[in-house]
């Protein structure tokens, strides 16, 4: 009798949670059907976290799928911190088949780019094995010549764009065009913008662009040698010194700062312009063919 007891217990909790298991498949592909009816509204935000509640009621992982689809979402939100960690997940997954690795390689590439973790990138590309590379080669291509244009590479990020399956159709003046501006740009001599505010409050930033900071520094340096004349004129130059002078020096030496830091924006702002271009123009190559 207590055999029998015994074995009844243990069909009654295999039923019991065979009974659990249903349900919470049912309760996922629920989940997941709601997600793609967001998805087919445009509602990215209701379709990413229809999709984490069925990964976390998914405990056995049987759906291989759902941490690629919860990345994809994650990077249509703009995510990519969260998209990458999905995406590493599904890669991780033994039961992925090498076509799918390797698209995951790809796609994990993508990303740290986004994130503009160029470094981290450039790794990750010296990591492909050649039958990954040759799976995509313009793709790894595109992708390392991006990594040296933000590392300032710009030999070697020329080398990898001339690479591409359709190199020989871009337009090779325009390339040398703007890879010229960028030298030119990299070898932008910040403490000439410093010095140019040390002889004159606030032409450094005119000369780097930045009208509203050259304006303000100007009149503030301005007023306050004319203040300094006025109260030495009046009160005698003790005083001037005393009360003026050091407020004049404050502002004098914080324009010429600025004068450093608005140069190194300026560059910067240049750098992700050329290569914006330079992006526009190589897809735009690609689009015509």
């Amino acid at each position: 009798m207590k055999k029998l007891g015994r074995r009844l217990c243990l069909l009654w909790l295999i039923i019991i949670s065979f009974c659990f298991s249903a349900k919470s498949q049912n309760d996922i592909y629920e989940c997941i059907e709601l997600a793609e009816k967001y998805e087919s509204v445009d509602n990215i935000a209701a379709q990413n976290k229809m999709l984490l509640k069925a990964y976390f009621l998914d405990r056995e992982g049987s759906f291989t799928y759902l941490p690629k689809y919860i990345s994809e979402s994650f990077y249509a939100l703009e995510d990519y911190d969260n998209a990458l960690k999905f995406l590493n997940i599904y890669a991780k997954q033994k039961v992925l088949n090498e076509e799918e690795q390797i698209v995951a390689k790809y796609a994990k590439v993508g990303m740290l780019l986004r994130q503009k973790s160029y470094k981290k990138c450039q790794s990750t590309l010296f990591q492909f094995k050649s039958n990954e590379i040759e799976y995509e080669p313009d793709k790894y291509h595109y992708y390392l010549s991006m990594c040296y244009l933000f590392d300032k590479n710009y030999l070697k990020a020329k080398n990898q764009i001339n690479s591409l399956s359709y190199a020989h159709n871009i337009d090779q003046a325009t390339l040398t065009k703007i890879f010229k501006k960028l030298d030119k740009n990299l070898g932008r001599k910040h403490r000439l913008y410093t010095v140019m505010s040390m002889a004159i409050p606030g032409l450094g930033q005119l000369a780097s662009g930045d009208y509203s900071d050259a304006l303000n520094s100007f009149l503030l340096n301005a007023g306050f040698v004319g203040l300094f004349f006025y109260v030495e004129e009046t009160l005698g130059l003790t005083d001037a010194v005393l009360s003026v002078a050091p407020w004049f020096y404050r502002y004098y030496i914080g324009g010429i700062n600025n004068a450093s830091i608005t140069s190194q924006a300026r560059q910067k702002e240049l750098t992700e312009r050329y290569i914006l271009e330079l992006n526009q123009l190589i897809i735009n190559t690609k689009d015509n063919i």
